[in-house]
């Protein structure tokens, strides 16, 4: 599979998943504003996702589905391949 290095390319990349629908190994994205999202993971399942939240820091396990940061600033989901 060929997947750009841009959030945004990624975002436009694969087919688009509902979130009631994601499964193991879709890209889940988030990000405020109009533009293209900011930030990927990748769901793991009941969810969470596995991403790194920023420069220089460890790639972390988090469940963003509840979250009060993430929830709000989801995007949409891609199905890579």
């Amino acid at each position: 599979m060929k997947l750009g290095h841009y959030t945004g390319t990624q975002f436009r990349q694969g087919r688009r998943i509902p979130l009631n629908d994601l499964r193991k190994g879709d890209l889940v994205f988030f990000g405020g504003g109009t533009g293209d999202p900011t930030h990927v993971g990748l769901y793991l399942g009941n969810g969470v996702m596995i991403h790194a939240p920023k420069t220089g820091d460890v790639v972390k396990k988090t469940q963003f589905l509840n979250s009060t940061y993430y929830r709000p600033i989801y995007r949409g989901a891609v199905r890579p391949g």
